[in-house]
C-alpha cells in the first residue's frame, strides 16, 4: 500500500491517492458477483464529492486506487 498527494487543478482541491496492490498470489480474475467489499468501494465513495475508486483485476494481481479530496486550506475555497 502506498499513498501520494496530488495537486488540485484550479477547480478541484488537492487529494490523496491511495494505491493497494496485491502481487505474488494465485492468478486473479474479476469476481462473478459483487460482494460487500466491492460494492462498498464502488458505491460508497461519492464521485460528486471527488471520491473515486479504480479497481483492476489483472491476472498478475489486484490493484485498487482511491482518490480522496483533502479539506481546503484555511482562507481558501
Amino acid at each position: 500500500m502506498t499513498w501520494q498527494m496530488e495537486p488540485g487543478t484550479r477547480d478541484e482541491r488537492r487529494s490523496v491517492a491511495i494505491t493497494w496492490r496485491e502481487r505474488g498470489g494465485p492468478m486473479v480474475k474479476a469476481p462473478e458477483r459483487r460482494g460487500f467489499g466491492l460494492r462498498l468501494l464502488e458505491r460508497g465513495l461519492d464521485p460528486r464529492a471527488g471520491r473515486t475508486a479504480q479497481l483492476d483485476f489483472a491476472p498478475q494481481g489486484f490493484d485498487c486506487r482511491l482518490w480522496l479530496p483533502l479539506p481546503a486550506a484555511p482562507g481558501k475555497p
